[in-house]
């Protein structure tokens, strides 16, 4: 790559961070920013050759996470990946941000999904329950459902997520939604189904 080419691509990655707004600092966006631009970046290069990605994870027994807000272009573009290469396993990142109900027959299409609900707390939206409040009743049920096909953790994209007290938080709102679901259920999607999904036993 020649230096003004190079040049181009960092002013565009730089640019786009300028938009940002949030909990993300100006004095931030070379640590977390600029490397998730970069990244997307990567995936629009790549995007011809995503179902050799899948082939190899797939033959490799490899699941392959999907980060996507599922608006009707990425869910398109996600049931493309799922059935394209029904043998690779597709999770997809806090939920999609998605509903239930979108997720339900997504599922029901596809038993090549599993859906990530970490990032799905109180501190983001959509969110599986409010940090005192019941696990969501419709999110319960499809849980319920397919207990096979969720897995649970904990995102701490942002340094605030990290500080001591936050992450107590975070855990103990977990541990209470992981309470309200029945207890064959809760340890499968606590650790059961990513111990299968990553072949850690």
């Amino acid at each position: 790559m020649n230096s003004s080419k190079h040049t181009e691509l960092a002013n565009h990655a730089w640019s786009v961070a300028d938009l940002l707004r949030g909990d993300y600092k100006q004095s931030d966006y070379g640590k977390v920013i600029l490397p998730f631009t970069v990244l997307r970046r990567l995936e629009c290069v790549l995007a011809p050759t995503k179902d050799k990605v899948l082939e190899v994870a797939a033959r490799h027994k490899t699941p392959v996470v999907i980060h996507d807000e599922l608006n009707a272009d990425a869910t398109t573009a996600l049931e493309a990946a799922l059935s394209a290469v029904p043998s690779a396993t597709i999770v997809l990142a806090h939920g999609g941000e998605s509903a239930p109900a979108a997720l339900e027959a997504l599922l029901g299409r596809h038993r090549n999904l599993v859906v990530d609900l970490s990032g799905m707390h109180f501190q983001r939206t959509p969110a599986l329950a409010t940090e005192k409040g019941p696990l969501d009743p419709a999110w319960k049920a499809l849980i319920v459902k397919h207990p096979e096909r969720f897995v649970m953790g904990i995102d701490v994209w942002a340094a605030r997520l990290f500080e001591p007290a936050m992450l107590d938080r975070l855990m103990t709102w977990t541990r209470r939604i992981l309470g309200e679901l029945p207890p064959e259920v809760a340890e499968r999607v606590a650790h059961r189904n990513a111990t299968a999904l990553f072949r850690l036993e």
